[in-house]
């Protein structure tokens, strides 16, 4: 069980965080009469290959409810690398990410975290839209040490959708620079040495929440 275990009591910190974010998020609204329209939610060590287009999503009149993610590495359920949350999806899922996790519901016994994701936005009520890598243009990124000591920016290349080979070579986004394969090696062994869901995430307690009025 994730309460069990070291990286799994740090998923949890991190669903009761963005729980307490979207919280804070919702006091903010009440308190100077307005509401966002957007909340990304991300992780820290997502690196943006090119520019988000917020526009591209709001010009969906079913946004309000939708929750956005990448089409590619869904393992049976939704990428959740990057989650773009139309406001009132926000409302019904992240209020409640940390708190439902308890409850003993059998869609949230679940063999990994993507689909334990996909299953609790179902039964959330939130609409999933998957987004092509385009529109969501992030991936896994970590410093590595090149050749003259220098630490470097590099992508990891297990979690890169292979869309990527179709982004715009005009400048507008930035093409990978791929990790050496030792250092991926070492990252990927790392992964596949977890076993439950709970391990599928790094120990990553920074859980950046962004939001958008438009």
């Amino acid at each position: 069980p994730p309460s069990e275990t070291e990286v799994g009591l740090n998923v949890l910190r991190r669903f009761k965080a963005t729980e307490q974010l979207m919280h804070k998020v919702k006091d903010v609204e009440m308190e100077h009469g307005f509401s966002y329209d957007f909340v990304l939610l991300t992780k820290d060590d997502d690196h943006w290959l090119g520019p988000l287009d917020i526009s591209r999503f709001q010009s969906n009149p079913t946004h309000p409810n939708d929750v956005y993610f990448k089409d590619c590495l869904r393992f049976s359920g939704v990428n959740d690398k990057t989650l773009l949350f139309g406001r009132r999806a926000a409302e019904a899922v992240l209020t409640r990410l940390y708190s439902d996790f308890w409850e003993p519901r059998r869609e949230f016994v679940t063999g990994n975290i993507e689909h334990f994701w996909r299953n609790f936005l179902v039964v959330n009520g939130a609409d999933m839209r998957p987004a092509s890598f385009s529109l969501l243009p992030t991936c896994d990124s970590i410093y590595v040490k090149g050749d003259d000591g220098t630490p470097y920016l590099c992508q990891k290349k297990f979690y890169m959708c292979k869309e990527y080979a179709d982004l715009p070579q005009d400048g507008s986004f930035e093409q990978p620079e791929f990790c050496p394969a030792a250092d991926d090696a070492a990252w990927l062994k790392m992964k596949r040495f977890s076993r439950s869901w709970a391990m599928r995430l790094w120990n990553t307690l920074a859980h950046p929440l962004l939001l958008w009025q438009v």
